[in-house]
């Protein structure tokens, strides 16, 4: 009856196969904000999350952006967006839902079902183009239950839409025959919105063109490479005015400092968070397998070949974080699908997808739901800092940036934010944003490091909290607090990113 059941001929339309794919974006969106909701990531923060710098900085630029844009300063706007460290695609999306929705839970979750919604679609899109409507809704299937996919669409990186933006080209370059105008100028929009997106997309523009030179029409129709090379130009010509003409003399400088600090140098590192969480054991191995296959029998090797070029640029990176390559899983569904598909006997290839549907939805359930660590080496615990939007029943158990602001509001009072000085305390833009979910209309705390304290004057202030961590650069301010007139109370029984004492004077 099983194998009747397996063997048994069913179709599906384009429009119930995108009905299933709305469907699949609300439970993931559903599930995210539960989450979300029950664990509090965002209001209690643990300090692992709360020093990442990407997101809280991120964050703040994002209030600042619609504030500006609240208020009808469109000029300070347009100048935030040109001169931020990263290009402004992920700013402008997400302002029109934060002007709406206030509550942070909601915002993520609603911004990040329409990312989640376009991405499945892109590549439903992608793989129905080079096999079928069925191989899509598969390809579909695997990416939404992939861990690193779910759990970084609960977050506010911006490595979510630079999937997005990927996708989206890649899935035009599919459909685009490059003799249409609509289509063009859709390829057109597509690539600036990549280019607009992280600077990283450049990593990703051989795919772009491996994708596009696998159609032999392309390149053998000379009207086509003039609509191809038009495209081009014309967004890099349009991203250069909006965004890189700005910050080009330092772009490429910072992404080169970035990629060399020493923080994980193990070429194979990324090839083992593959295993042991991003993708998950079994999902792994039928990407091995499928790759195999597809190299063997010459089938999509340059869907193979840009899979395998980005992450080999990605892993000569001596500072490796999942997060970085989670746009290169969007490769994975693809050629895992593409291989299941090439399988000729019905009845093994619907036993194959009925055994993986059941795997990933067992394990989808045992992530979000079960305290079980799941495929966790003791190697591989980057996602720890995640822990809140990972499980459902997560509790922090150490000190959160919360419980920080209600000791110092109980150690210097209620209006500690005007009468006190920080200095090399810890993130300025994680502690302005994570302290306050109530009002993050403004800065509200005085944070200095120690080579810019000099641009405030030190009298002004009752209390001084500092970090001891540069003993020279301390020496020096202390002295200058003692001679004016403050003593030092002790030291302050806070959390500390530099591992230091966190010392506090008080004016007498």
């Amino acid at each position: 009856m099983l194998k009747n059941i397996l063997t048994y001929p069913f179709e599906i339309t384009k429009k119930q196969a995108i009905c299933l794919i709305f469907a699949m974006a609300c439970f993931l969106n559903i599930v995210t904000f539960n989450i979300l909701q029950h664990n509090g990531f965002y209001s209690y923060l643990n300090e692992d999350v709360a020093c990442i710098v990407d997101m809280s900085k991120s964050f703040e630029t994002e209030y600042e952006f619609v504030n500006k844009i609240s208020s009808g300063d469109w000029n300070s706007a347009t100048d935030l967006l040109k001169t931020y460290w990263k290009p402004p695609a992920y700013f402008i999306f997400s302002a029109p839902f934060l002007l709406i929705i206030s509550n942070v839970n909601l915002f993520l979750s609603i911004l990040n079902f329409f990312l989640c919604f376009i991405t499945l679609l892109s590549v439903y899109g992608i793989v129905k183009n080079l096999c079928s409507i069925k191989a899509g809704l598969f390809a579909v299937f695997i990416l939404s239950f992939c861990p690193l996919f779910f759990v970084i669409h609960r977050t506010f990186f911006i490595e979510t839409i630079l999937a997005t933006a990927i996708c989206l080209v890649l899935y035009i370059i599919t459909k685009n025959k490059f003799d249409n105008p609509y289509w063009n100028i859709l390829f057109t929009l597509s690539l600036i919105f990549a280019l607009l997106t992280k600077e990283q997309i450049f990593i990703f523009y051989p795919a772009f063109l491996l994708f596009i030179s696998a159609n032999k029409e392309n390149y053998k129709n000379s009207k086509r490479i003039i609509n191809i090379i038009i495209s081009f130009f014309c967004s890099y010509v349009i991203a250069y005015f909006m965004w890189y003409g700005n910050n080009a003399p330092n772009i490429f400088q910072h992404l080169l400092y970035y990629a060399k600090d020493m923080n994980n140098c193990d070429f194979f590192y990324y090839i083992k968070s593959f295993y042991y969480f991003d993708l998950s054991p079994l999902v792994f191995i039928l990407l091995a397998f499928s790759i195999i296959y597809l190299l063997f029998s010459r089938k999509h090797l340059y869907i193979l070949i840009s899979f395998l070029f980005v992450l080999f640029v990605f892993s000569l990176s001596t500072n490796k974080v999942s997060r970085h390559i989670f746009p290169i899983i969007v490769f994975c569904p693809i050629l895992m699908a593409l291989f299941i598909f090439q399988i000729k006997n019905i009845f093994i290839k619907r036993s194959l997808i009925l055994i993986i549907c059941f795997v990933l939805s067992s394990q989808f359930i045992l992530i979000n739901f079960s305290h079980i660590k799941y495929f966790r080496s003791g190697n591989f615990y980057g996602y720890n800092y995640f822990k809140s939007v990972t499980y459902y029943d997560y509790k922090s158990k150490i000190q959160t940036y919360k419980q920080q602001y209600d000791y110092l509001k109980d150690l210097l009072g209620k209006d500690f934010e005007q009468d006190t000085l920080f200095i090399n305390f810890f993130p300025t833009q994680a502690y302005n944003f994570l302290i306050f979910q109530e009002n993050r209309k403004h800065k509200t705390c005085n944070i200095f490091t120690y080579y810019d304290v000099h641009r405030t004057n030190l009298t002004q202030y009752k209390n001084i909290v500092i970090s001891s961590k540069d003993e020279q650069e301390y020496n020096k301010i202390a002295e200058q607090l003692l001679n004016n007139n403050y003593e030092l109370v002790g030291v302050v029984d806070i959390y500390n990113h530099t591992e230091a004492k966190t010392l506090l004077y008080k004016k007498k």
